[in-house]
């Protein structure tokens, strides 16, 4: 198990201990995903948000498999980092990387969450957002929809920057994560921010 900023980035074994201890608490769980790559604004206001309707947030991290279907150069950030930031939210109890393969069917069954959250600006299809209403009611729990959050998306901010001539940025980015993820591999996270910084 790993900490970050008190909160947990989960596997299977460990989210399903920690859903089954909210239960027994009787904690509302509320639960989002998404693929999270350029963090902003709308992102946080979103999951500030979802946190608001129950009393823990856990929120599923789409794989970097899934991400590469966005386009080129996707994603920016590696899904441990992606993770770790969105860890790193105040709103966020827990964290965890999932393959959705088609669809979210297994997180959901996995979570079992009292609130699944859902945006207007989802890439699901409409079959797959009405089998996961099913599913979520099936399971017990509500289905709670948001319109967006903000007008930034990370998609949007990546098209602006290469239309903008903006490559170098994006190189740039891709290269750091790169540089963060290898010296993550030889040293916690306090050694890397320090030599960083």
């Amino acid at each position: 198990m790993k900490k970050t900023s008190k909160k947990m980035i989960f596997n299977e074994l460990e989210l399903t201990v920690f859903r089954e201890n909210c239960r027994k608490k009787s904690k509302k769980v509320v639960f989002a995903s998404g693929v999270y790559d350029i963090l902003h604004l709308g992102h946080l206001r979103f999951l500030e948000k979802a946190k608001a309707c129950g009393d823990v947030l856990i929120v599923g991290i789409n794989d970097d498999a899934f991400a590469r279907a966005k386009g080129i150069n996707r994603p920016i950030q590696n899904e441990k980092n992606r993770a770790s930031l969105i860890a790193g939210f105040k709103c966020v109890n827990g964290v965890h990387i999932f393959d959705n393969g088609d669809d979210a069917k297994d997180i959901i069954r996995l979570v079992q969450p009292d609130v699944y959250i859902m945006s207007t600006t989802s890439s699901e299809k409409p079959d797959e957002r009405s089998q996961h209403f099913e599913l979520v009611k099936k399971l017990g729990g509500k289905v709670v929809v948001f319109d967006a959050c903000s007008t930034s998306h990370s998609t949007t901010i990546i098209e602006k920057l290469e239309a903008q001539g903006e490559n170098n940025y994006l190189n740039k980015t891709l290269e750091m994560n790169n540089i963060v993820t290898r010296l993550g591999r030889k040293f916690k996270v306090k050694e890397v921010l320090s030599r960083m910084f």
